[in-house]
């Protein structure tokens, strides 16, 4: 991708980042391989020094240069073989290439199957690299017209060589005009290369531009120069690598840094608002939110300006509005300014953003992102200009070895920004009465910060899922739905377009980015008829996918406005308003909500089971009176008739342009109709109380509601129909819980028997739903916090006499929790996995596979409990009897894979498929420690259900096996030999072996009679020395 700095060069795909090519430009590069005793080539020996080496780049350059401008005006024109050797063969030779024609195609690897047509030799040798070069009019991303040659555009033909060759890593394609550098590359969305626009480095003379060319393209690049046998371009690969790894934690230190910065900025000119904050917890909360949008704002401002889908180069926006005039200006300028003109021209970019400003060729980009509703408090707040430009200063500066660099968001992955701002979302925003000491950090009175104290996954990279993970996921979940429905229809653009595809659990979107990328590459495969579209193409093709295809939900408010912005940033599109997302992207919480099954069979009686904070006669009255009222409830009751739903105004909703501002703001207008129709208010009205019931407050104070409530509900419309205060308590619960009703969110996708999603693909939590002490007190009492388990309990018990107002807020938090339990135990929602303590991931499990349809599927990273744990024997057994399990790929977390997660940790890819099209056999493969062992085919092995029900009789949980060898031999044995026994719930064990089991060799509570105490041991001539009982010479181990 290109930036309006290196408007002449392009990286993309991760293989060398914009901040290597940047370094390269410079006259003075600290790198091994650009020194001049790297630049040796077979022909000629390296540069004696640094100065020989310069002048060889500036002849080169000069020669270059005149040879251009005698041919540039025909160049376009030229043939392949004029512009081979008018241009494109000395071009290489001042590289320090000797080009050789290759007459016959090229074979990799000796395989008669595997040939290739590419025009050159880098020199005449084995190990040469391959240099595939073009006609001018010849676009390297598109097939050739001419019917001559490949039916592969150029990229494609050195791509697919490069990934099929044992010999070659890198190449080349030219056709003079762009010239690519190629690596072995395999990623299923995305192409991998580094470009360099020859036209331009020439018609500029940008001597700087040509230095990173020749620094990059010359022929020593491509053969090994360090002992090794690496090229120096794999060593520059391997530093674009390392130097991306590095810029993550960095950034999420900067951001945070950076929303602190803003928050105290534009307190200290409003101290009213910072009392305020003292005393309102949500009022912080809120403010918090606005930091986030303006910096969510920022970020999409700094991919779009790299992207040059804002005006770059000698344009008014980029020298007066641009992030990129702010970040200079912070690079720069030391020292305070206390003026606040640069925030008030911040405003005016936001605001051209959002509405558009054809004087300086700003397109509105619309969206919500760049709403001026959305920060209300801010938008009539200041902040000094020292204070914007330090937070500016974060957000695109880091220090590495006291150096400091530019973060290029350009090298960075949507998803992985994401997942660095994820991160930071569990911090508590504060501002303290007092000074404080926090994680060694001296925290003043009335400055706003970020606590993290009580985040279990602060600063952490538990949130970014390994890319290569979600690539499998794509290729075992989504991709087969994805063939089979293109199989199944001639309409292939339609058949893409019509999938559903959801995250439930989105956080910042990797998922769906990742589903997003896939679908849009397919799409713009279909469209442009090439294996590998152009990237204007993919990228618009992404944009129609988020529209049509792209579903998410998130509990957390500010992670779903993040997931919007990465998916923004991901399929964005020069000249077109951002997607409308509101109505696909949610927020609510996957988990809690009602079913029209469910709410057809009634409250349940289990409902009104007290938890902690309830009173337990008040419990037992109303579920007497629930019982009851379901008892008397006559036949018309039940079936009650049901009207059309508004499917298909959403349906048409999401088939409405977005190609105008005017389009997207129709379709704002017609969601928010959609959502507020009085239809639509009682029906979530009538899902909401049926949830409630399982959350209410059992006290005597505002009646519950029951069977008879929910019935007069569904028959009654209009306002009190039920107790007032009844109704207030069900929007206040379902607003406080955030119940989410996926018949009612998604009416489109669960219209029908046959509705649900073509593929759920996500990364779930993976904890414990319990109430934690710890990090409920550590930021409301550090004392309470720090205490040890037994000490905590005890204080914990005092609070209701010595700080009534912490214990009250403790019970409800607790009972908040425990009715979480209750209602996924009780709610009939998670028959199958709603056992012993609950974890969210055997749940999320569940949901995943209720909410797809038929010819679905699911795609889970999950931890590997969900096959081999006992509470979830059920779930594991439905999947595998119902054909349902395609693959279960086990790791263990050895290599880190997840950084900041135990080594011992397992974890698992999971693929499941829908009803229809089930499995008769499941993958497997367990003791995994990297994600490319999958392709190791010695570690997979099938299992049928009977052999499971085989090797697990009792359990039917899944065996476990190293390898396929392994596998088989263990079958084998079981198919001859029966289990030692095989317990039968209706009858009596078979016991063929004659096996009792028993716990231990010994256990104190059934075998107290052969354990003896001191007295007994005394009595019986036994003396202890040291800590061991001895009679004699002999100790009492002797007799044991």
């Amino acid at each position: 991708m290109k930036t309006d700095q290196l408007s002449n060069m392009a990286a993309q795909g991760g293989i060398i980042t914009i901040g290597f090519l940047d370094q390269m430009r410079g006259e003075t590069v600290i790198n091994p391989f650009v020194k001049p005793q790297a630049f040796a080539t077979f022909g000629s020996p390296a540069p004696e020094n640094k100065k020989k080496l310069g002048e060889n780049i500036s002849e080169s350059f000069y020669s270059l240069l005149e040879r251009w401008d005698a041919i540039s005006n025909s160049y376009e024109d030229m043939d392949i073989s004029d512009a081979r050797k008018k241009w494109i063969i000395p071009l290489l030779r001042e590289l320090g290439f000797d080009p050789g024609f290759n007459r016959e195609d090229v074979m990799a690897n000796g395989d008669e199957n595997l040939k290739f047509k590419l025009s050159h030799r880098g020199w005449v040798s084995p190990g040469a690299p391959m240099i595939h070069t073009v006609a001018p009019k010849q676009k390297l991303e598109t097939r050739p017209t001419d019917g001559k040659g490949s039916k592969r555009s150029p990229h494609d033909e050195m791509q697919t060589f490069l990934n099929v060759s044992k010999d070659h890593k890198w190449g080349i394609v030219t056709n003079g005009i762009s010239f690519r550098i190629l690596r072995d590359f395999f990623h299923t969305t995305t192409k991998g290369y580094v470009e360099f626009d020859i036209e331009n480095i020439m018609r500029e003379r940008s001597y700087s531009d040509f230095r990173a060319f020749y620094r990059m393209a010359h022929a020593s690049r491509f053969r090994g120069g360090n002992g090794n046998g690496d090229y120096p371009l794999e060593q520059f690969y391997k530093e674009s690598v390392t130097a991306g790894e590095k810029v993550g934690p960095n950034l999420r230190g900067n951001v945070k840094k950076a929303i602190e910065v803003f928050g105290n900025g534009f307190l200290t000119l409003t101290p009213e608002l910072t009392e305020q904050m003292i005393a309102d917890e949500e009022l912080c909360k809120k403010y918090y939110n606005e930091i986030l949008r303006v910096i969510y704002r920022i970020l999409f401002l700094l991919y779009a300006e790299q992207r040059a889908m804002l005006p770059t180069r000698d344009s008014l926006y980029i020298d007066e509005y641009s992030i990129t005039r702010l970040r200079k200006i912070a690079e720069s300028r030391k020292g305070k300014d206390d003026h606040c003109d640069l925030w008030e021209g911040l405003k005016i970019t936001f605001r051209m953003l959002a509405e558009g400003c054809n004087p300086l060729n700003v397109f509105p980009y619309n969206g919500s992102l760049f709403d001026k509703s959305e920060i209300p408090t801010i938008r009539e707040l200041t902040i000094k200009n020292h204070d914007l430009l330090e937070a500016i200063r974060c957000l695109t500066l880091f220090e590495e070895d006291h150096i400091l660099k530019r973060i290029n968001y350009l090298d960075l992955d949507a998803e992985e920004i994401g997942s660095i701002y994820e991160s930071l979302l569990d911090y508590i925003p504060r501002v303290l009465p007092s000074a404080m000491e926090i994680d060694g950090r001296t925290i003043p009175a009335n400055e706003f910060f970020l606590d993290p104290r009580g985040s279990a996954r602060k600063t952490t990279g538990s949130y970014y899922t390994d890319k290569r993970l979600v690539d499998e996921l794509i290729k075992s979940a989504l991709k087969p739905v994805a063939e089979r429905k293109m199989a199944e229809s001639e309409d292939k653009e339609s058949s893409i377009l019509s999938l559903k595809v959801c995250d439930p659990a989105c956080g910042s979107g990797a998922f769906l980015i990742a589903a997003t990328n896939y679908l849009g590459k397919e799409l713009a495969k279909v469209r442009t008829g090439q294996s590998e579209p152009p990237d204007t193409d993919i990228r618009r093709a992404r944009r129609d996918v988020l529209q049509r295809c792209i579903y998410g939900v998130d509990q957390n408010p500010m992670v779903v406005e993040l997931a919007k912005v990465s998916l923004w940033i991901d399929a964005a599109v020069k000249d077109k308003p951002l997607n409308f997302l509101d109505h696909h992207i949610k927020c609510g919480n996957s988990l809690i909500g009602a079913t029209p099954e469910l709410i057809e069979q009634g409250i349940p009686d289990e409902a009104f089971n007290p938890v902690e904070g309830d009173d337990r006669k008040v419990a037992k009255e109303i579920k007497s009176k629930n019982k009851n009222e379901k008892k008397q409830q006559t036949l018309d009751e039940f079936g009650l008739e049901k009207e059309p739903t508004w499917a298909y105004e959403y349906e048409k909703l999401s088939h409405a342009e977005e190609d105008d501002v005017d389009s997207v703001k129709w379709k704002q207008e017609c969601y928010r109709a959609i959502v507020e129709s009085p239809k639509r208010q009682h029906e979530k009205l009538v899902a909401d109380t049926w949830c409630s019931a399982f959350f209410w407050q059992l006290n005597g104070d505002a009646p519950p509601p029951t069977e008879a409530t929910l019935r007069t509900m569904q028959k009654e419309m209009a306002d009190g129909c039920v107790d007032p205060d009844t109704q207030s308590t069900i929007l206040e619960l379902a607003e406080e819980h955030r119940f989410f009703h996926w018949h009612l969110e998604f009416p489109d996708v669960f219209e029908g028997a046959e509705g649900g999603f073509d593929c759920v693909l996500g990364n779930p939590p993976w904890d414990v739903l319990q109430a934690e002490e710890k990090p409920w007190f550590i930021v409301r009492d550090e004392k309470i916090g720090l205490a040890t388990g037994s000490d905590r309990k005890m204080i914990i018990k005092e609070l209701e006499k010595t700080n009534p107002d912490l214990y009250k807020g403790w019970i409800s938090y607790k009972k908040s929790v425990d009715n979480c339990n209750l209602f996924l135990k009780h709610s009939g929602r998670f028959n199958l996995t709603a056992k012993g303590k609950l974890n969210y991931y055997p749940l999320f499990a569940e949901n995943d596979k209720q909410i797809i349809n038929g010819g679905g599927s699911v795609g889970m990273v999950i931890a590997s409990g969900i096959a081999t744990d006992f509470y979830n024997q059920n779930f594991f057994q439905n999947v595998v009897g119902n054909g349902q399990l395609v693959s279960l790929y086990d790791f263990e977390n050895r290599e880190r894979i997840f950084s900041e997660i135990h080594s011992s940790y397992k974890f698992s890819l999971l693929t499941l498929t829908g009803k229809e099209v089930p499995v008769q056999d499941a993958d497997f493969a367990f003791y995994l420690t990297n994600p490319d062992h999958i392709q190791e085919e010695d570690r997979h092995f099938t299992l049928t259900n009977e052999e499971i029900e085989l090797l697990n009789p009792n359990t039917k949980t899944c065996p476990i096996f190293r390898s396929k060898k392994d596998a088989e031999l263990t079958k084998k044995i079981y198919r001859k030999h029966p289990a030692l026994i095989k317990e039968n719930p209706d009858g009596e064990d078979e016991n063929p072996w004659g096996i009792s089991f028993k716990q231990g060799l010994f256990n104190m509570t059934s075998d107290s009679a052969l354990f003896k105490n001191k007295d007994q041991l005394a009595g019986m001539g036994f003396e202890l020395d040291g800590n061991i009982f001895r009679r004699g010479r002999r100790n009492l181990f002797t007799f044991v």
